[in-house]
């Protein structure tokens, strides 16, 4: 019995009762719940019309790699002073990572 014991006390037991944790989805959550839950934020900042606040949560997610953010992102750019009131800056090279983010999004919308 203390063999049995002292077995489980060995790393490789508890690496894999981790794994377990993990697999089972008892561990923390993945990395893309968690960018949902912050684009979820950003856009209750943009309903709420916290249209600085909503833009910066937005353009941190589209370089994060987030697509609907990205598309987002650039509406808000594009139109600003026209829909929000206000002018979003945009810098060239952000601007053409993000449009090819969100070309992605719209390929995968158009093949559904």
């Amino acid at each position: 019995m203390a063999a049995l014991v002292s077995r489980h006390r060995h790393p490789i037991w508890q690496l894999a009762a981790a794994a377990f944790v993990v697999v089972a989805g008892l561990g923390p959550p993945s990395q893309a719940a968690a960018d949902e839950d912050r684009f979820a934020q950003a856009l209750g900042e943009y309903e709420r019309c916290h249209w600085p606040q909503a833009y910066a949560a937005l353009g941190a997610l589209a370089d994060e790699g987030h697509p609907q953010a990205a598309r987002l992102a650039l509406q808000m750019a594009r139109h600003g002073s026209r829909l929000y009131g206000m002018h979003f800056a945009l810098a060239a090279e952000r601007q053409a990572r993000w449009l090819a983010l969100a070309a992605t999004e719209m390929a995968q919308f158009a093949l559904r």
